[in-house]
């Protein structure tokens, strides 16, 4: 479960695609259900090998984004009921208003759920969320019932913790990055890369 993907592209898609993609070769069957934000999108494709769903939204009629949520997040609920038999776990992208469809299903349904966080710091999706209407009970219920947290980084376990997140719960599984064999060199300990990012 995503709120976005393809052709809306940004680093949780990207991982996201590229995970669906490694566990497809791993043998698991893999299904991306997300929001269809156009109606230039089609609702089902195969894209890079993934089957991808995506669920109603209001935007095909309006702009109203607030009306084109909701309908969003009744849609994705009813499509994770209607196929509860073809899947077993549900993997959720950020902890963000679709966490809270897909944790409610889980609930429902009785079946494992698993969050992967995007940011932290003050970037953090628990402050996001929380300044969404509702979101500090939507908050809530993911943290009582979300079976596993994903934490991308040391900071975004420690603020999940903070905010009252087991840490049993939580497993740091840092993003992992694609290197074609082209770049793929050997360094020393005597002449180690040397760094810079920017954001």
């Amino acid at each position: 479960v995503i709120g976005n993907f393809y052709p809306l592209v940004g680093g949780t898609e990207q991982q996201c695609q590229r995970l669906s993609k490694e566990l497809i070769r791993q043998g698991c069957e893999v299904k991306v259900v997300t929001g269809r934000w156009s109606r230039n999108v089609p609702r089902h494709e195969i894209i890079d090998s993934i089957p991808v769903f995506r669920n109603h939204t209001f935007w095909q009629l309006s702009q109203f984004w607030h009306g084109s949520g909701l309908v969003y997040m009744f849609s994705l609920l009813l499509y994770l009921i209607r196929y509860r038999k073809q899947y077993d776990v549900i993997h959720i992208h950020q902890v963000s208003v679709p966490a809270f469809i897909g944790v409610l299903a889980g609930k429902i349904l009785n079946k494992p759920t698993v969050a992967k966080t995007s940011s932290s710091g003050i970037n953090s999706e628990i402050i996001a969320l929380k300044d969404k209407p509702l979101g500090k009970l939507m908050f809530k219920f993911i943290k009582k019932y979300l079976n596993i947290l994903v934490a991308t980084s040391k900071q975004g376990a420690d603020d999940f913790m903070v905010a009252g997140f087991h840490p049993g719960s939580i497993k740091f599984i840092p993003n992992g990055i694609v290197i074609s064999e082209q770049c793929k060199k050997s360094y020393t300990l005597d002449n180690p890369p040397q760094l810079i990012t920017t954001t």
